[in-house]
């Protein structure tokens, strides 16, 4: 879950924010305080991170729900020691945040945990649901021994077969950072938790949508994303909780009906759920093992179909799903963008 960044100061000069200031001068030589450095810190969501690529370039969010709100940066010395604890209140939902002046120990490698969004974020602690997931994080106060096996075992959960993440979404990660002995400069990003599904649908004749459920998604996932990165710094692997059964998720009866019209193409509200690693084995060769089902006139699961280009479903992903309907087989079509973008083609919303 760790994504390891050496920094050379000679490297990221052309990252340096304008104002962060030179900061703290090293201790003199022989004193008894240990020398310390500032981070000057800025903090990236994933799609908009300079040390992160995206698959289609950078996008910007579709709202504000999918930007940092707030933000907590928590410094972890090599001996497990919490060395800083900084919550920031934003004044306004952004996609970056910098820089964040933090003193610490020169010459040291530390854990940078980053959390986004935290206040409305729903956790599970084993089977003990977290009550208040802001004094949760404020108790990890500098000198203490900060709980790894349990931060990093937190998950996220959803209940009912309608739910979805709600509100501002939860962003994190964990940084390996090389600190050196001269104030530096860094940037890291965070990552979204949840996978979003954009779904447009054309129909050929007049018609209501009455229903529409995906197969099989999953009803937890890690708090602190257990990945692997490329070279690009896409997933290259990732883990999600053991023993659970994956769940059919039935759009709300509060957002349907919706109405199609012939020859019109319609994007229904984004839907927010959690990352997943399913295998369906009798999924068709070439297609993916999520599973999609519509509802059209009050007729359930009148048309379905699986979804192609859809291999691994890492958080953070954003499937354009295109649903075709015409007097034959439905098509489905999938595109996998950053989470801002919206595929457009001739005639959208015509």
């Amino acid at each position: 879950m760790k994504t390891r960044i050496h920094i050379a100061v000679a490297l990221l000069a052309g990252l340096l924010l304008a104002g962060c200031g030179s900061g703290l001068k090293a201790d003199e030589p022989g004193g008894e305080e240990p020398q310390k450095v500032r981070l000057n810190i800025r903090v990236a969501v994933a799609d908009d991170a300079p040390v992160r690529g995206t698959r289609a370039g950078d996008a910007e969010a579709a709202s504000d729900d999918e930007r940092m709100r707030t933000l907590r940066v928590v410094v972890v010395r090599p001996d497990g020691t919490v060395e800083a604890n900084r919550f920031v209140r934003l004044t306004a939902a952004v996609l970056t945040y910098g820089c964040e002046p933090i003193e610490v120990r020169a010459n040291e490698q530390k854990r940078i945990y980053l959390l986004a969004n935290e206040e409305k974020t729903r956790l599970t602690d084993g089977a003990t649901a977290v009550a208040d997931t802001w004094a949760l994080f404020d108790g990890l106060r500098a000198g203490t021994t900060f709980p790894q096996t349990r931060i990093e075992g937190l998950t996220i959960g959803l209940d009912g077969a309608s739910q979805q993440l709600a509100g501002p979404l939860p962003m994190n990660e964990c940084h390996t950072v090389e600190v050196g002995d001269e104030d530096q400069e860094i940037d890291l990003f965070v990552t979204r938790a949840a996978v979003k599904f954009t779904f447009r649908i054309r129909s050929a004749s007049d018609a209501s949508l009455t229903g529409l459920a995906i197969e099989k998604m999953a009803p937890r996932a890690y708090y602190l994303p257990r990945a692997e990165y490329d070279a690009q710094q896409h997933v290259d692997s990732y883990e999600v909780p053991q023993g659970d059964t994956y769940y059919r998720f039935e759009l709300a009866e509060a957002k349907l009906p919706v109405r199609l019209e012939a020859a019109k193409t319609v994007e229904l509200e984004p839907i927010y759920l959690l990352e997943g690693k399913y295998n369906d084995p009798q999924a068709p060769a070439g297609k993916s093992s999520y599973r999609i089902s519509l509802d059209l006139d009050g007729r359930d699961d009148l048309l379905t179909g699986y979804l192609d280009n859809l291999p691994a479903l890492p958080r953070n992903t954003h499937a354009v799903v295109t649903i075709t309907i015409g007097d034959g087989k439905p098509s489905f079509t999938v595109d996998v963008l950053p989470y801002g973008e919206v595929v457009l083609e001739p005639g959208f919303g015509i």
